[in-house]
């Protein structure tokens, strides 16, 4: 089903031909947020406490979940020339006949790291993050890889790492001359790729949540998440 399709059927707000088209247009557009919550709330004006109504909770749910589907089949489809290793499920009944593409399924968060060390780019596709990023990209980077990833106003956040993550539009998604120029470029500097382990290593910063969390407020209790040292909780990844 499309967007279009998906507004016309559960519209919760009433709109005319006209303006339910212009609300496709504005959630499709590359000036929008790719939020799709976010652009449909900017478009409507409407407040959080509305968001949570049940026929316009549905309605968002259905929306989002049609254009996610939607960028990520654009963004995969459109690197078929590359020779790419595909993780996660379902892949494989919409590009089983691309002979560049190997499907690996679903795999361990705690693998993450030591699967993306075998890479030299991570392409990521994340249809609807505006501001920080996944955990997909920040293990990549300590991992060592660049990465190609959709826009995103948090890249001055990366410190040193940011160099290292392009972005293109999450809306009409074209990676390609990022991902070639990422594949072409050198190695990263031994000095670079040490500061950027140190930051944004997933043993790091699992640690650093498992200590936090430890040392939460009495008035606050929160269940213990691991025994011990929180250095130990976690293995290296």
């Amino acid at each position: 089903m499309s967007a279009a399709e998906v507004v016309r059927q559960l519209d919760p707000f009433g709109l005319d031909v006209h303006r339910r088209g212009s609300l496709v247009e504005h959630v499709q557009n590359d000036e929008t947020y790719s939020n799709v919550t976010s652009a449909v709330r900017t478009f409507m004006a409407l407040e959080a406490r509305e968001i949570l109504k049940e026929p316009v909770f549905r309605f968002l749910n259905a929306l989002d979940s049609t254009e996610k589907r939607r960028r990520r089949i654009m963004a995969v489809t459109s690197v078929r020339a590359f020779k790419m290793d595909i993780f996660g499920s379902g892949w494989e009944q919409y590009l089983s006949d691309c002979s560049n593409f190997r499907y690996f399924g679903g795999i361990r968060h705690d693998f993450l790291a030591d699967s993306f060390r075998r890479y030299k780019v991570l392409f990521d596709f994340a249809p609807n993050w505006d501001h920080g990023y996944n955990d997909r990209v920040v293990t990549a980077l300590g991992a060592g890889c660049r990465v190609v990833t959709t826009r995103n106003s948090a890249a001055s956040e990366l410190g040193v790492a940011a160099e290292l993550v392009s972005h293109y539009s999450a809306h009409h998604p074209a990676p390609c001359a990022d991902i070639e120029t990422a594949l072409a470029s050198p190695p990263i500097g031994a000095e670079s790729l040490s500061a950027i382990r140190n930051d944004h290593n997933w043993k790091v910063r699992a640690n650093y949540l498992l200590h936090h969390a430890s040392q939460a407020p009495s008035d606050h209790p929160t269940k213990p998440i691991a025994k011990g040292n929180p250095a130990d909780a976690v293995t290296n990844a």
